[in-house]
């Protein structure tokens, strides 16, 4: 993601946020948060830092999946614009290195939710992912709208060509084929930002594929929608919730604004009471993928506005993703699992565009070196770089 273009778009939307009007909006009233409810279902939604029902979730993964010499896989995606390129030439690779496995749990944010339904999928939509990542410029994304239209706006662009995109693209064979999936005890899992409560969201994109109507459908594409919204660039999404009877509306936007990337609910205590073995997961892995740069890189400092307050929300992002990351590090090792880590190092030779928040000649270089990486066999790290003094904590219980 391009953090100038940004950075000057989101100015512009803070001056005018004054003169914008509200679109219909009823929000939750905080003392009956705990009633929100996805169609009435409990299996829907899940809050990322508490249990909330998530340890069912699991228990019914590995009634249907677990047995003796089982290998659980998990794939976490991180956000990153266009830069979902990266990994999107990573599973390219490991497809046709025929090494690639199927995965338990998909979990992804913004640019990674987008990623991770076609991850979940399989080999044979690798060729969506391509087309995707290698093909898509900003007018395949956003328009800009004009200044007087911005006043009566919740953002400063026009995301109705990445709404068709992503609505013409999750078609409702590609929902059925999750659906099936989660009949299975594969898990997809992507995470938004809830407003309200400043909290993420997690969402059973598997237990939504199952209801199998229109509405379902849109849901859905709602919440990929919502997991990219980035805050003033893309609309908000808004979620619709009955309370006894009542219609209200949860305001959603990019998950990246409570996580760069998650794979297990901050609840997860990994003390045995998750797996049926109830013993050592050496046979379980872990592969986390940040589509972005990991570690802090130099740059000539320039004593003006716009450098500071970009290079500073950009050092604050990549230090976000970095926490998160240790976060997952932290969880896996305690439980013995195998820990797989990618990022995009400084041997990336190709500097992305000022100009555009999607390119495709940037992404398409972004896509062949995480080709290249996956098949070269120098793409994972086994414990986040900058960290390697950390001691794992396996008795230590979160």
């Amino acid at each position: 993601m391009k953090i100038r273009s940004v950075f000057g778009y989101l100015i512009l939307a803070i001056f005018l946020s004054g003169c914008s009007s509200k679109p219909k909006h009823t929000p939750v009233p905080e003392y009956l948060q705990s009633d929100a409810r996805v169609f009435n279902n409990n299996n829907i939604r899940y809050w990322g830092d508490v249990e909330d029902g998530i340890f069912e979730l699991y228990a019914y993964q590995n009634n249907l999946r677990w047995h003796p010499g089982k290998e659980y896989n998990f794939l976490a995606i991180s956000g990153g614009g266009g830069n979902g390129a990266f990994s999107s030439g990573i599973l390219n690779a490991w497809s046709d290195s025929e090494e690639r496995p199927e995965f338990d749990t998909v979990t992804g944010i913004s640019t990674g939710a987008i990623v991770a339904v076609f991850a979940y999928l399989g080999l044979e939509y690798d060729h969506v992912l391509t087309d995707l990542y290698t093909k898509t410029e900003d007018k395949d994304i956003f328009n800009a709208h004009n200044i007087f239209s911005i006043l009566n706006k919740s953002s400063l662009l026009d995301t109705a060509p990445l709404q068709d995109k992503v609505r013409e693209t999750l078609t409702p064979e590609i929902l059925k084929k999750v659906a099936q999936e989660y009949q299975k005890g594969r898990l997809l899992l992507v995470g938004s930002t809830h407003l309200d409560s400043q909290r993420l969201s997690i969402w059973n994109l598997g237990e939504i594929a199952m209801i199998g109507t229109e509405v379902s459908e849109k849901l859905f594409e709602d919440i990929i929608l919502a997991s990219a919204a980035i805050p003033g660039l893309f609309p908000p999404v808004q979620v619709d919730i009955e309370i006894n009877g009542q219609t209200y509306q949860e305001l959603h936007v990019d998950g990246g604004v409570t996580r760069q990337v998650f794979c297990f609910n901050d609840a997860v205590t990994f003390e045995g009471d998750w797996t049926p073995d109830t013993g050592e997961r050496e046979n379980a892995n872990v592969y986390v993928i940040t589509n972005g740069e990991f570690l802090p890189q130099w740059s000539t400092s320039k004593h003006s506005l716009s450098y500071v307050v970009e290079r500073s929300i950009y050092t604050l992002m990549k230090y976000q993703g970095r926490s998160d990351v240790l976060r997952i590090y932290e969880k896996a090792t305690a439980a013995n699992m195998n820990f797989h880590f990618a990022f995009v190092d400084e041997s990336l030779n190709k500097k992305e565009s000022k100009d555009k928040l999607f390119d495709s000649e940037f992404m398409q270089s972004l896509y062949h070196f995480g080709y290249s990486l996956m098949l070269s066999d120098m793409l994972w790290h086994n414990k986040p770089p900058g960290f390697n003094t950390i001691t794992p904590f396996r008795d230590l219980r979160f």
